[in-house]
């Protein structure tokens, strides 16, 4: 290479950060990002990572290195790849920290959004004086107003508001603290509309649309009592901050906030779950499980001393399914089972005891009555209600599940004893039935589904289709959690349904496959038939239902995707 075309032509220095700043050409283009470069002097090589930035025109760099303690030496050259050096021009400028500092600055607003990411953190921050210096960046018709910035359990912040950049003038997006900085990623976040943004600047900004609000995932969550601000970046260099307020988010109803965030356009839903729905309700999640989690327990007739199997049935919305149930069991009871129902909706909890006290004067069936303190949801519910089994082998039963007309509890003999009598089976379920006597669930397999990000989805086999004939089992990769049947020990072994999937979603799937992982099957018995009226169970929320699923779907593709893949 012509050593005229790559020279590096000034350096600054900044001492508090022991950062080296370069600038220069390189025909070749220096790499963008991070990458394992070397420092050549006086007294030797020094390997060390550089954070490269190529600016507009091909040619042109600027390099971040951070560098740690060593001895004055002469620098001669910066390698970017093996045999491939960058010499320092003899007349190589020395730029005084300040000068050095903002063409770096200026070099960030012109790099690759990935390398500007990387590089921003190895240069100081601006200092925060406690002004509002947004409305400044007016005259270049940029405005951001944020409404609302919710801590999630020290794992972040999401951030609510809208922003009007109409001449495309933003460079940067940050949160900051005195400590650290981290950029606003808008390419992630959800379009939040705002007719009330179009009504106020329509006029002005000649505004066709209501898409101007957004919610943003931050990975950056300050103490209660640290200063925390936003900072705007203009390409010109001109930067806006204004001070942020962030409250505390907690509990299941704020996680139904988060998920009712309007729906994406099919192409961005990977993005904006995996940048912001995801990860913001994965952290108020793993704080609200962190709480004591209370609850009464009432009894109702004689319990069997040595149960053979539990059966774990949870409740919320539609409890009056339990004296369904009940009346239904009462046709042919199973004195070797116990009924425990676990109510995750204290709304409910004085109708429930008046319906369970009245169910067995009427039935005669003893069980046992959970009350939860706070809607928990299906995971956590159906988990309370396990560890306070007694039973061998554990039933997973959903409120909406029922046996046909004299039938009663006799499923559970039979699903038991197909347990019993193969040790590599791990989980099994009965045939389930729509009302009309067509299949409601026979296993379940993983598939993509169109208009969706490309996550295994289980997919119900045989669904709508005629019952199956004959009695022989139907092995499956996974089973319906409305009806499944496991040895206490498995459960106990896997630690029950995964409570990081929020609501009502995929722990099944999820179990099944950590069953199969231990070398235990799944299967389907199409002996025993009971019918489902399938999420009727279930409280169906409009606004947030949609993003429940899909933020099950997103992590159970993180954990089994691609091993389902392979």
């Amino acid at each position: 290479m012509n050593a005229s075309a790559s020279l590096v032509e000034a350096q600054a220095f900044l001492e508090a950060s022991r950062t080296l700043i370069l600038f220069g050409r390189d025909a070749a283009g220096i790499p963008a990002g991070r990458f394992e470069g070397a420092l050549h002097g006086n007294l030797g090589r020094i390997a060390l990572p550089v954070q490269g930035l190529p600016l507009r025109g091909g040619d042109r760099f600027a390099a971040l290195l951070q560098l740690p303690p060593m001895p004055a030496q002469q620098i001669r050259a910066l390698e970017v790849a093996p045999e491939r050096l960058i010499p320092f021009a003899p007349s190589c400028r020395a730029l005084p920290p300040e000068e050095g500092l903002e063409r770096a600055r200026r070099a960030l607003r012109e790099a690759p959004a990935d390398a500007r990411t990387a590089a921003e953190p190895l240069l100081p921050r601006r200092s925060f004086s406690g002004t509002d210096t947004l409305p400044r960046l007016a005259a270049s018709a940029v405005h951001l107003a944020v409404d609302r910035a919710l801590r999630l359990g020290g794992k972040g912040m999401l951030l609510t508001g809208w922003l009007l950049d109409p001449g495309k003038q933003l460079a940067a997006l940050r949160v900051c603290t005195e400590a650290e900085s981290h950029p606003v990623d808008l390419s992630a976040a959800a379009v939040i509309p705002r007719p009330d943004v179009r009504e106020a600047a329509g006029v002005a900004f000649a505004l066709d649309h209501d898409d101007w609000g957004f919610s943003a995932f931050v990975p950056l969550c300050p103490a209660p009592d640290e200063t925390c601000w936003i900072e705007v970046e203009l390409r010109d260099g001109e930067v806006g901050q204004r001070a942020l307020a962030p409250v505390e988010g907690a509990g299941l109803a704020v996680i139904r906030q988060v998920l009712a965030t309007p729906r994406a356009a099919p192409s961005r839903l990977a993005a904006v779950m995996s940048g912001t729905i995801g990860p913001a309700v994965e952290a108020l999640n793993e704080a609200r499980l962190q709480r004591p989690r209370d609850a009464t327990e009432i009894t109702y007739g004689t319990l069997p001393e040595a149960p053979r199997v539990s059966v774990v049935v949870p409740l919320h919305g539609r409890v009056d399914f339990m004296e369904f149930q009940l009346a239904l069991f009462s046709a042919a009871p199973d004195p070797e089972a116990e009924l425990i129902y676990v109510l995750d909706d204290p709304r409910r909890r004085a109708e429930t005891e008046a319906l369970a006290l009245s169910a067995h004067a009427r039935f005669g069936l003893p069980f046992r009555l959970v009350l939860l303190e706070e809607n928990w949801g299906f995971a956590p519910a159906c988990n309370e209600g396990a560890r306070r089994a007694r039973g061998r082998h554990l039933c997973m039963l959903n409120s909406d599940v029922f046996p046909q007309l004299g039938e009663g509890m006799g499923f559970l003999a039979a699903l038991s004893a197909r347990l019993d009598a193969d040790p590599t089976l791990g989980a099994v379920a009965p045939l389930l039935l729509f009302e009309d006597g067509t299949v409601q669930h026979q296993g379940m397999r993983f598939e993509a589904v169109r208009g969706l990000p490309p996550w295994p989805f289980p997919i119900h086999e045989r669904k709508a289709h005629p019952a199956p004939e004959g009695a022989g089992l139907i092995a499956a990769p996974a089973l319906t959690g409305a009806c499944l049947v496991l040895r206490r020990e498995d459960w106990d072994v896997l630690g029950g349904f995964d409570e990081g999937f929020v609501i009502g979603d995929f722990e099944d799937a999820d179990l099944c496959l950590r069953l199969r992982e231990r070398g235990l099957g799944c299967a389907v018995d199409p002996a025993p038939r009971l019918f489902h009226l399938e999420r009727q169970s279930q409280e169906e929320g409009a606004g947030w239902r949609f993003h429940a699923t899909l933020f099950n779907a997103w992590r159970h593709d993180r954990r089994w995707g691609a091993k389902l893949a392979s």
